[in-house]
């Protein structure tokens, strides 16, 4: 096959088949989230380094709904404070919410769990009340955070449970029995406690300034109704330097599930999520949205597998592609008898063309034909618009 060949290949990764188009090449693994498989690639059009990840949602329908209102979370995910990485070189860092949970009480009670934030700046009224946290538990991984900026190490590094707590009273004191109050677990309260002096001149952080110290006391506080708010943080003197009382914007609107989870339907068929699925996808790409309404030719790409000659890999592929969907870009299809035809005066060899919705001319030589000959279809991408077409005979 030419360097310049538009087909598309089905790359295998530990099992995994990704059927991607030929810019993307180098697949590695990276690791396997809730969903799926996510492995790397280079996008040799771009020249940039670009993650894939294919997702089974459509084998529960939870699963269906859950990643239809992640996608929605997405198209809103935007901040001014977020700069591109290719325009300035900055690496940027966008945490995971995988263990995040929701304060919106009014929708579940049931959404608050201990198992929330990462160990090592996860607040203590997390892990001595379960469920009778608030906010102030962001304040605390604040602190934690900017603790370690300073240290350059985390300065909460437990290794379980209990040595997570025996390393936070090291370094802010045992609570009293007044900042106790606050932990409604009861069985909590009987425990024996580890017992240490409060001290934030621990040996770990007593070379900082004062006005570190001190913010890093104000956010690491273990009752959570005396630890610093959001506000109060930023009007710390610390921060003084960066701190605007004029521009400092907030959430007017308060994060309710209802708003993320209107118009996504609590039961339906697979087939309707999935038109709810491409229809989101194509907000990030209007520009290839000229026909919502049929949306359905892209809906399956399992004719694309009839590129390949392995007939054993073909069928297991197509056996594998009945439950699992692989994000990519809409698939058009376009039958030959509606390309127009041209022949080569010299070689007499045919050719046929088709133009793109970008406007950019798609040729389709000798050899391709030959493949669709023995194949019945072949798949070619636009390098203008990066549309993926699969022409059939």
């Amino acid at each position: 096959m030419s360097e310049n060949s538009n087909v598309a290949l089905i790359q295998r990764v530990r099992g995994e088949s990704f059927l991607v188009a030929p810019r993307y090449i180098n697949l590695k693994y990276l690791g396997n989230g809730c969903y799926g498989m996510v492995v790397s690639a280079l996008d040799t059009k771009t020249d940039t380094p670009v993650a894939i990840k294919k997702i089974s949602p459509f084998d529960y329908q939870t699963y269906c709904q859950r990643t239809l209102r992640e996608l929605r979370i997405l198209t809103r995910f935007k901040h001014e404070n977020v700069i591109e990485e290719n325009s300035y070189r900055l690496l940027i860092g966008i945490c995971d919410f995988g263990l995040a949970r929701s304060c919106d009480f009014g929708y579940d009670s049931g959404f608050l769990t201990e198992y929330v934030a990462t160990r090592w700046y996860r607040a203590p009224d997390v892990m001595l009340n379960s469920r009778g946290y608030n906010k102030a538990i962001d304040i605390w991984s604040c602190g934690c955070v900017l603790a370690e900026m300073m240290l350059g190490r985390p300065l909460f590094p437990g290794r379980h449970y209990l040595d997570q707590l025996n390393m936070i009273f090291a370094v802010i004191g045992s609570p009293s029995n007044d900042d106790l109050e606050c932990i409604h677990n009861e069985k909590v309260k009987k425990l024996d406690l580890p017992s240490h002096c409060f001290s934030l001149n621990y040996k770990k952080i007593n070379f900082l300034r004062l006005d570190p110290l001190d913010m890093l006391d104000k956010l690491l506080t273990f009752n959570p109704d005396k630890r610093y708010t959001a506000d109060e943080a930023l009007a710390h003197p610390y921060l003084a330097q960066y701190y605007d009382a004029d521009d400092e914007p907030i959430c007017l609107t308060p994060f309710t599930y209802d708003d993320e989870l209107s118009g996504v339907p609590s039961t339906c068929s697979p087939d309707t999520l999935r038109k709810q699925y491409h229809r989101l996808l194509l907000e990030y790409h209007p520009d290839k949205c000229f026909d919502v309404e049929k949306l359905e030719r892209y809906y399956s790409i399992k004719n694309a597998f009839k590129i390949l000659s392995d007939d054993t890999l073909r069928q297991n592929y197509e056996q594998e592609q009945k439950r699992q969907t692989l994000i990519m870009m809409p698939l058009l299809h376009v039958h030959i008898d509606d390309m127009d035809e041209f022949v080569d005066n010299d070689s007499r060899n045919i050719s046929y063309s088709y133009d793109c919705r970008c406007g950019t001319l798609l040729t389709v030589e000798n050899d391709k034909l030959q493949e669709l000959e023995i194949n019945g279809t072949i798949i070619i991408e636009c390098e203008n618009c990066s549309m993926t077409i699969e022409i059939r005979k």
